[in-house]
């Protein structure tokens, strides 16, 4: 029997505040963002393997990845880093294969590369027994992609796509 999971996570447009969402931004001086999310996905399909492999593939791209496990795979040199620093993240006890495709063209400006990283987070999460909350989803891309890639930018974009819909976003520094 193969135990699936689906998930897919909307594009985002922003209609204003872009950049101070920037965490040196509203580090002095408070941020606000107002956006959208819009009828563009992308779409991420999990299956379970029996072995520990780890198998991912991308229409996008126009490629695979095989490892033999989670540890032969962080590390590898391949276009699928930022897939790589989620998985480090979540730390999978399980083989896999990934399909990846979007319905919107790459580095389109659309915050793609959290959106990808929502639907493979939200394929994960079908099999976690204590299921992350959208916070907690949204923070895991945001690690993944700001932190240990080191990939710059603001925070808009994971918690937009995580949550859909309409949103006006403050950020601010809180006072301890």
């Amino acid at each position: 029997n193969q135990i699936i999971a689906r998930a897919k996570s909307p594009v985002r447009i922003s209609f204003g505040g872009g950049g101070s969402d920037l965490t040196h931004y509203f580090y002095e001086n408070d941020g606000a963002v107002i956006n959208a999310t819009i009828s563009l996905y992308s779409h991420a399909t999990l299956q379970k393997r029996v072995d520990d492999k780890i198998i991912i593939f991308s229409s996008d791209l126009g490629s695979s990845f095989k490892a033999n496990n989670l540890k032969d795979a962080i590390g590898k040199k391949s276009p699928f880093g930022l897939i790589l620093s989620m998985l480090e993240l979540i730390n999978p006890d399980f083989g896999f294969e990934l399909h990846l495709r979007s319905d919107y063209p790459m580095n389109s400006g659309l915050g793609g590369s959290a959106v990808i990283l929502s639907a493979v987070i939200g394929c994960f999460n079908e099999f976690k027994s204590d299921p992350w909350t959208n916070y907690e989803m949204a923070e895991i891309a945001y690690q993944a992609e700001r932190i240990s890639l080191k990939i710059s930018g603001g925070w808009q974009d994971q918690y937009a796509c995580t949550f859909g819909g309409f949103n006006f976003m403050e950020f601010t520094l809180e006072d301890n």
